[in-house]
């Protein structure tokens, strides 16, 4: 199996059913493709497809009804989907029926027994599978357009019609027994033959220019071989049966009309082409086969006012109960061919690991809970002391910091000074002369001291508390101050500035 670029230059035609192709290629994932299907349904009831369904009298409300059933009720697209193999799956999604078929073997698909739905890609012989060029497939619509020209011929009498009409009602012919013969209708063609298949025609050759031109946005030459085709989508009760009127030789006329035209055209223009038909569901529950081919039909964008050749909504009436084909089936999809198990395993990886992340995420709500708590704990706090702010906190400190400060410069200016005072009255008593002799006399007897005298004590500096002791130098200045009763001359401790 080859996985397909879609956008690059053999495989050009991009669409949102490529969109779903990619999202299930990151991780070979259903779920993730699932999440997807959604864009389908919008491309499906946009306004420029709902004007081109108006314009084909074609309805889709069964089909949105389907996918919307599927996601709220049974999950029954989903587990369609599912069942679907990975080969299959991108075949739908990409437009490359035919050219997977042409790579693969039939064991790389379902087989066509019992019910199910089946997907038809043409591809053009010698090709590989590989479908038209974007100058071809302008050539494809402008022979679709003259065929419809032959249809509009038809209905003016033969013997009114202009020299272009007849040329025109002869291309009709010619292209009606490119492959097989047919019985000429007198009023329209094979594949035209009323109105509404007219309109359906155009509305088809329209969506084949648009191809051509997206196409050639990639490649700009319109020469390079597309590996993408138009689908159509079916289904069958009995899908091996159903399945033999698309391979060679073709019955046209048990096939769709404009499945059948192409051929036809592509005759015409020397590029005769096969159609590449494969199984790609089986169902296991009689209720299920409407519900699939909408399903796939939806994949592959088949509807002729999408991208397709399908010329009504899909979906018909549940298949009749048939006990022994259902138990085959489910004996195939659950067990010879086990795509839904492995689905559902890729699917049950991916539940898990978003269960952790939904549990981490939990975690951190709790998380980011506690931690605001803590944070409102905090601000309260703070409110608490920004209440106290009249007090002046910083102030205060830088005050009494101050003040400090200035008590201790006071504190060493006391010190210093008496150091100094007891410097200078030792100095004062040991340049006084000695007292006179008068005989020997005890030092009980001595007489007192004059007012004048002093006795001499040696000056020892003193620390203050707490302070280491201040020595006095060598070096040091002292100012002698004659010893006097007055006490005014010092300064006085009750007058210094302590603040």
């Amino acid at each position: 199996m080859s996985n397909v670029s879609v956008g690059s230059a053999n495989a050009a035609f991009v669409t949102p059913a490529t969109g779903v192709l990619d999202a299930y290629n990151r991780r070979n994932n259903m779920h993730d493709a699932s999440r997807e299907f959604y864009k389908l349904l919008d491309d499906l009831q946009s306004p420029a497809v709902r004007d081109r369904l108006k314009r084909a009298k074609i309805g889709i409300a069964q089909t949105i009804e389907a996918f919307e059933k599927g996601y709220e009720t049974d999950y029954v697209v989903i587990q369609l989907a599912m069942s679907m193999s990975p080969l299959s799956f991108r075949a739908v999604l990409s437009g490359t029926v035919a050219w997977q078929a042409a790579k693969t073997t039939s064991l790389d698909w379902y087989s066509a027994a019992g019910p199910g739905v089946y997907a038809v890609g043409i591809g053009v012989n010698g090709r590989g599978g590989s479908f038209l060029s974007a100058q071809e497939i302008r050539r494809l619509a402008e022979g679709i357009d003259r065929y419809s020209a032959g249809y509009d011929a038809l209905q003016t009498a033969a013997g009114q019609r202009t020299s272009s009409q007849r040329q025109d009602v002869r291309y009709l012919r010619s292209v009606d027994n490119a492959i097989s013969n047919c019985v000429a209708s007198a009023k329209g063609g094979r594949s035209i033959d009323n109105p509404s298949e007219q309109q359906r025609a155009l509305l088809f050759s329209e969506r084949l220019r648009e191809r051509a031109q997206a196409i050639e946005s990639v490649d700009p030459t319109g020469q390079t071989i597309q590996i993408q085709s138009p689908l159509y989508v079916g289904c069958s009760e009995k899908l091996e049966q159903r399945t033999r009127d698309y391979v060679a030789p073709v019955n046209l006329g048990n096939i769709n009309k404009l499945l059948a035209l192409t051929l036809n055209v592509l005759k015409m223009m020397n590029l005769p082409s096969t159609l590449y038909v494969r199984p790609v569901i089986r169902i296991w529950e009689r209720h299920q086969l409407p519900y699939a081919e909408r399903l796939v039909a939806t994949l592959a964008e088949s509807l002729v006012a999408q991208n397709g050749f399908n010329a009504r909504e899909a979906g018909g009436q549940a298949c009749p109960f048939n006990p022994n084909a259902f138990q085959t089936a489910k004996s195939v999809v659950f067990s010879v061919k086990p795509y839904l198990k492995r689905h559902i395993d890729g699917v049950d990886t991916v539940l898990k690991d978003r269960l952790k992340f939904i549990q981490e995420v939990k975690r951190l709500s709790q998380y980011l809970s506690d931690l605001q708590q803590e944070i409102d704990g905090t601000r309260q706090q703070l409110r608490s002391l920004m209440a106290l702010k009249p007090i002046g906190w910083t102030a205060g400190i830088a005050m009494l910091q101050t003040k400090l400060q200035k008590l201790c410069q006071q504190t060493d200016m006391l010190v210093d000074w008496k150091v100094r005072m007891q410097a200078v009255i030792g100095l004062q008593n040991a340049m006084l002369p000695p007292p006179p002799s008068a005989g020997h006399q005890s030092a009980d007897s001595q007489p007192p001291l004059s007012a004048t005298e002093v006795r001499w004590v040696p000056a020892t500096p003193v620390a203050g508390q707490g302070r280491r002791p201040l020595p006095l130098s060598s070096s040091s200045v002292v100012t002698v101050i004659p010893q006097t009763s007055d006490s005014s001359s010092l300064p006085a401790i009750d007058e210094m500035d302590v603040d």
